[in-house]
């Protein structure tokens, strides 16, 4: 009888396990049971709020392409570094939802406090626009140099950043 009991529990629980796997997969957009989420650092309060601020930083070299647009958006710009993580969980309900840190790795943010529309390249990367949510992930190993070009929303280069060996 007791053995009984246990066979039918362990089936309960595993057909339970089951149904929410495949719902998860069948239910998500992206049809993934293991979600990341990546936290967009807006600005230094909310990165001190989300206690992974390290200090704001200033590019080793500087070299301004568009001096006119440069003056007036120049200081409309924080600058700094925090440490890399992301959230991790599991299915449609986000279960076991846990920080994971990069080891030996930091994020560089550079955020635009402005109206203007302005874009960013980290690295030769990818031209994503300042504040998406894609720009965000910007996560270097430590001691990388990082060249960093911001452009207008007309794609046009206004100056460019070189920050050497990123270290907290």
């Amino acid at each position: 009888m007791k053995n009984r009991r246990i066979k039918i529990s362990l089936l309960v629980i595993v057909s339970i396990t089951i149904l929410y796997y495949v719902l998860s997969i069948l239910l998500v957009r992206n049809g993934q049971f293991v979600n990341h989420y990546f936290p967009a650092q807006l600005s230094i309060e909310n990165s001190v709020y989300n206690k992974n601020f390290i200090r704001e930083v200033s590019p080793n070299k500087l070299v301004v392409v568009d001096t006119i647009v440069y003056e007036k958006i120049k200081d409309k710009f924080e600058i700094y570094l925090c440490e890399a993580y992301y959230y991790k969980s599991y299915g449609i309900f986000n279960v076991f939802n846990h920080r994971v840190d990069f080891n030996n790795s930091i994020c560089l943010n550079v955020n635009f406090l402005g109206e203007e529309r302005i874009f960013i390249k980290y690295n030769d990367g990818r031209l994503k626009r300042v504040g998406d949510s894609e720009s965000f992930w910007n996560s270097f190993k430590l001691g990388s140099n990082v060249n960093v070009k911001i452009f207008n929303d007309s794609k046009k280069e206004i100056f460019v950043m070189d920050f050497l060996h990123l270290n907290k």
